[in-house]
């Protein structure tokens, strides 16, 4: 399991600003962040740009 911040107060050195954003007491990644990291952890986070590339590539159940 991926150890990324999720609450502000837990240390956000290694993110650049243009990453994430505060809202309120919990860090929010941006796609920014998921792409430099260069793929998906599978926890379903609301700004991964990988999530919706494998929702468009899955095929119709027939």
């Amino acid at each position: 399991m991926d150890s990324d911040p999720q609450y502000a107060d837990d240390d956000l050195s290694g993110l650049k600003p243009s990453e994430y954003f505060i809202a309120g007491r919990y860090v929010v990644l941006k796609p920014s962040y998921y792409r430099n990291r260069g793929r998906c952890c599978n926890s379903n986070c609301r700004h991964c740009p990988f999530r919706t590339l494998e929702i468009s590539e899955k095929k119709p159940e027939e």
